[in-house]
């Protein structure tokens, strides 16, 4: 274990300011499982992953060097509104309609996916965390459940599905953001702690 590991997130962001190289590997270590699963489950495809993953943490560097960190006891949720700054600039030199909310997301739904174990294992445990997430988007408002089934699980953009519903783009944003909300206080009451950031 790391000497580095005990120090709040702010307290490691101080070190680095103050030349401690250490100090960033810790914080690059504590989160760099959780944000890359979140950049590649949103974008779905590993190499933009990879390359959008490497930006976030470019931008990072640049902007804790210049002291114009200000997110005080927020760096992961601040990591996040980075990552999904990027991912949407990506979607929009792409000429497509974003796949998440305009908010900063603040739960990962499947948890870190770093590689561990055998293909059965991992294809295992896989197979137990959607039972997990269906559960809980079972126990969600009717209205909530629809837009995440249709977002999450079959891919269709907010546009259409505010189309479907006969709602605007930013009420079917604020359900799916809701839904969100709620699965995360849900799995935190159930201690499913994998899918609680």
């Amino acid at each position: 274990m790391s000497k580095w590991h005990h120090l709040t997130d702010d307290a490691l962001v101080t070190a680095y300011q103050n030349g401690c190289d250490h100090a960033f590997d810790e914080l690059l270590y504590r989160y760099k499982d959780k944000l890359f699963s979140y950049i590649f489950y949103t974008v779905r495809n590993k190499s933009l992953a990879e390359d959008l993953f490497q930006e976030v943490f470019c931008k990072v560097i640049t902007t804790l060097r210049s002291r114009r960190y200000t997110a005080k006891d927020r760096f992961y949720p601040w990591l996040l509104t980075i990552a999904h700054n990027m991912i949407m600039d990506q979607f929009e030199s792409e000429g497509q309609l974003s796949t998440i909310s305009n908010d900063a997301v603040d739960i990962d739904l499947f948890g870190g996916c770093e590689d561990f174990g055998t293909a059965a294992e991992r294809e295992h445990e896989a197979a137990a965390r959607l039972d997990d997430i269906c559960a809980l988007i079972d126990c969600l408002p009717e209205e909530q459940r629809q837009i995440l089934r249709w977002r999450i699980f079959e891919g269709i953009p907010f546009k259409v599905i505010a189309e479907r519903e006969h709602i605007s783009i930013n009420t079917a944003l604020g359900r799916m953001r809701y839904a969100l909300l709620n699965m995360r206080r849900m799995a935190g009451e159930r201690d499913l702690q994998p899918y609680v950031c």
